[in-house]
């Protein structure tokens, strides 16, 4: 499905990704900011697709031919729940070709285009899963927040499996490199947690985060799981 309209990242965010924290940066940084972020939502197409799966226990897993869902950190946050939904959402090539073009021709602008690339992946990912808060909230159920595969124990080397199951490759031209990259790089997959009742799930520490130095939240003293960011 094609996620629109483009939502507009929080520009926290993107400074945040490229070490401003508290700062600001100057009036011609500003604007080349500016110019990253049109470029690159001019040529992203964001696309995402979700599935939905029964949980099985001992192992806790995806069912019915789905993987097993490793590590304490995940069980914490879908305790409580009947079922996972499996978001997945891409910008799409013509974003990575953009950095790479802005790269070649200035270093630090490249930097720029990555950043704002990476603060609207995390926003098309908010919009998309406020789609599917709404549509299951139709059903009389309940969402956790998005858990990722690198967060906490949650390995990397599920993200295979969760393309394999929901069909990625050929629904939005998804794939994963042999490290378990996601190609295109700005993109994400996220397991979220279903219920009758409220849930809110259980984020991991950032002690132990695959994306502990790079995260955004973490960086402004926002950690995502509502701790002391250490």
């Amino acid at each position: 499905m094609e996620l629109s309209p483009l939502p507009r990242p929080d520009r926290r965010d993107l400074l945040s990704l490229l070490g401003y924290g508290q700062t600001r940066p100057d009036p011609a940084t500003e604007a080349a900011l500016s110019r990253a972020e049109d470029t690159v939502r001019t040529v992203a197409r964001p696309r995402y697709i979700y599935r939905i799966f029964a949980l099985g226990r001992q192992p806790l897993s995806l069912l019915p031919t789905g993987p097993v869902l490793s590590g304490e950190d995940i069980a914490r946050h879908l305790s409580g729940c009947h079922s996972c939904a499996v978001l997945i959402l891409t910008l799409g090539p013509g974003v990575e070709r953009a950095i790479r073009a802005a790269g070649a021709a200035d270093a630090a602008m490249g930097l720029m285009t990555d950043a704002a690339a990476s603060a609207l992946t995390e926003a098309c990912a908010d919009a998309a899963e406020t789609i599917l808060r709404r549509e299951v909230a139709e059903q009389g159920l309940y969402l956790t927040g998005r858990f990722s595969p690198g967060y906490g124990d949650l390995p990397l080397s599920l993200q295979p499996e969760l393309l394999r199951i929901t069909g990625s490759a050929r629904a939005i031209g998804l794939t994963v490199s042999p490290s378990h990259i996601l190609l295109p790089r700005k993109s994400i997959t996220a397991l979220l947690g279903l219920a009758h009742h409220p849930v809110t799930g259980h984020l991991a520490g950032c002690e132990g985060c695959a994306i502990k130095e790079s995260c955004q939240k973490r960086q402004r003293g926002e950690p995502c799981h509502g701790m002391d960011p250490t």
